[in-house]
């Protein structure tokens, strides 16, 4: 069983210091710390955003959602809109 997850992620409207983290309930995730965010990483010349966890020890169901990081000051600017994001079992 494979539990490393991949995401990919677009976000053409960011400024130059800002790039797209995730923040989920787990631990591994942040706990929803925001101050434990962990920001994704800028596929170079694209407006891609990746980041590959790996979860062996996360508990799921996993909930999360992404947002806005600020790379300079260090913290989260916002979370995206919507419900949270959910991975209920190891893919």
């Amino acid at each position: 069983m494979n539990n490393f997850l991949s995401y990919v992620y677009l976000y053409p409207l960011l400024k130059s210091n800002q790039t797209i983290a995730i923040l989920g309930n787990d631990p591994l995730m942040g706990a929803w710390d925001a101050t434990k965010a962990i920001a994704l990483n800028k596929i170079k010349g694209e407006q891609f955003f990746e980041i590959s966890l790996d979860l062996q020890a996360a508990d799921f169901p996993l909930v999360y959602k992404y947002g806005v990081y600020d790379i300079v000051a260090k913290k989260l600017i916002e979370f995206e809109e919507g419900n949270n994001r959910m991975v209920n079992e190891p893919v």
